[in-house]
């Protein structure tokens, strides 16, 4: 009576597989922790921005006077801070009084280096 089982090679090329498989999930798991992180900031910035943009594209357009100014700083749960700037540009001559660009830039500091996230609504004043 024969039996059958598994070799020595085949037992040491599933070990080897195994590994490589075990391995290559667990060199996964770090790169996730520093990953996360920045998705949150990056995801809570473009909020900010969106919520500022639109509140300034709910004000009167009388009142966006090109110019730059700072906002105020938010500070997000884990404590980074979100520096926001703001910059009214007219538009080019002839429509210079009907024509705005807004520019929202933020700016935080992120574990390897500083974060900026710039983004722009164009306003028009159309009278009929």
């Amino acid at each position: 009576m024969r039996r059958r089982g598994e070799t020595l090679l085949e037992l040491t090329a599933a070990i080897g597989l195994l590994s490589l498989v075990f391995f290559a999930l667990l060199m996964m798991v770090p790169g996730s922790f520093f990953t996360l992180p920045k998705a949150e900031h990056q995801m809570a910035a473009n909020h900010r921005a969106e919520e500022i943009l639109n509140q300034f594209a709910a004000r009167p357009f009388s009142e966006m006077q090109p110019g730059r100014r700072a906002l105020p700083t938010t500070t997000l749960d884990d404590g980074t801070s979100l520096a926001a700037s703001l910059e009214i540009q007219a538009g080019d001559p002839p429509l210079a009084r009907n024509l705005r660009r807004i520019t929202v830039r933020l700016e935080w500091q992120d574990r390897q280096k500083r974060q900026v996230l710039v983004r722009h609504r164009r306003l028009c004043n159309l009278q009929r």
